[in-house]
Parts: structure tokens; C-alpha cells; sequence
């Protein structure tokens, strides 16, 4: 995947975190701060990219 697209993916989940959210109550404890705090695998570039410029990493 190339870095825009996955920029795009990572963009496009955060921002819609509240309609994700609301899909199964499961996922209310899965937060923006949960989902960028994890490191058991390296982020790709992009969404890297994304994650710092909105604070997260």
C-alpha cells in the first residue's frame, strides 16, 4: 500500500471513530488514544504520518 493510501485509511477511521463506534458496544472502549498507542507491529508511513499530525504519536 502506498503511503497516501494508507494516510487516506488511517485519516478516514479516526475521523469516523464515533460512527465505528456506535457499530457494537465492544467497541466504545476502543479510542482514538487505544488504537494509536499500540505497538505490537510497527505503523505503516502514512499512517504514521497521520498519527503525529494530529497528536496521537
Amino acid at each position: 500500500m502506498d503511503e497516501e493510501m494508507a494516510y487516506n485509511l488511517t485519516k478516514a477511521l479516526y475521523e469516523n471513530y464515533d460512527k465505528i463506534a456506535n457499530v457494537h458496544p465492544a467497541m466504545e472502549s476502543l479510542t482514538p488514544e487505544v488504537m494509536a498507542d499500540v505497538d505490537v507491529v510497527p505503523y505503516h508511513d502514512g499512517a504514521e504520518r497521520y498519527l503525529k499530525e494530529v497528536g496521537l504519536r
